[in-house]
């Protein structure tokens, strides 16, 4: 199932760049939370139909391209904004700080992995998993992740008002610099 997630995602990843030239890194990255969060209900909507499965991780791997492609270009924002705001460029606070969260981030996420699957019940020597199991395994690459990116795709029409803020931040900064 990996190959069938990842091919589309280095596919889509060399047009990223193209369509992020010409929408802007938010919106490549709302459209493809828009295409990953189209394959999970995919997923859902035919756990035990292949071709729909299928469909639905060529849909999460496109998604991903843009992910993958424009988060840390969106960090170089915050870095631009903590310079227009305070005179200061922090180029190395702010990426250590990225990765500090993204540290953070994937230790949680591992341990609740196991948090689930232990509320779940699951046996790992277990010929056949109890309903319980089954159900925390697909709330784990199912519906957690589409309530994650509900919430995301939420919180970037709730803040679409910066995209043009950090448009006029760059010229500004682009002035200032000359």
């Amino acid at each position: 199932f990996t190959v069938i997630h990842y091919i589309p995602t280095i596919l889509t990843i060399m047009l990223i760049p193209i369509f992020a030239k010409k929408f802007g890194k938010i919106k490549a990255l709302f459209v493809g939370f828009l295409f990953y969060g189209a394959g999970l209900i995919l997923e859902i909507a035919g756990p035990v139909n292949l071709p729909m499965i299928y469909g639905g991780l060529v849909l999460q791997g496109i998604g991903h391209a843009a992910l993958y492609s424009c988060l840390f270009a969106i960090v170089g924002d915050v870095v631009d904004y903590s310079e227009w705001k305070d005179g200061i460029r922090e180029e190395g606070l702010t990426y250590s700080v990225t990765s500090f969260g993204q540290k953070i981030g994937t230790g949680l996420g591992t341990a609740a992995l196991g948090w689930i699957l232990a509320a779940g019940n699951y046996n790992g020597t277990a010929a056949v998993q109890p309903d319980s199991a089954i159900f925390a395994i697909k709330s784990l690459f199912l519906y957690l992740p589409l309530a994650i990116t509900v919430v995301v795709l939420i919180l970037f029409c709730v803040f679409s008002t910066f995209i043009q803020f950090f448009s006029d931040c760059r010229i500004y900064l682009i002035d200032s610099h000359k």
